[in-house]
């Protein structure tokens, strides 16, 4: 697998307020952020153009390294009609 950057920030508040020996209240919020740059791995690299996948490669930061290839789960072959 590629490396990757990822940011996080995280935030809580939290107020209790008492307003009498009886009667407490209690609230609490939050939230946090996660932003992940994932990269591929040969990031930055001319893999696929290296091993002859001519025009995967347009030199730029988007399309550098090994390009994708999925493959499909075959299906049961059709009779023509």
């Amino acid at each position: 697998m590629g490396t990757g950057v990822q940011h996080v920030q995280s935030g809580a508040i939290n107020e209790t307020h008492i307003f009498s020996p009886t009667l407490v209240t209690e609230v609490r919020g939050g939230s946090a952020i996660i932003a992940t740059w994932p990269a591929r791995p040969n990031y930055g690299s001319n893999a696929a153009g290296a091993l002859g996948i001519q025009g995967a490669n347009l030199d730029n930061a988007f399309t550098s390294g090994m390009v994708s290839i999925a493959c499909r789960e075959a299906s049961e072959p059709t009779a023509p009609a």
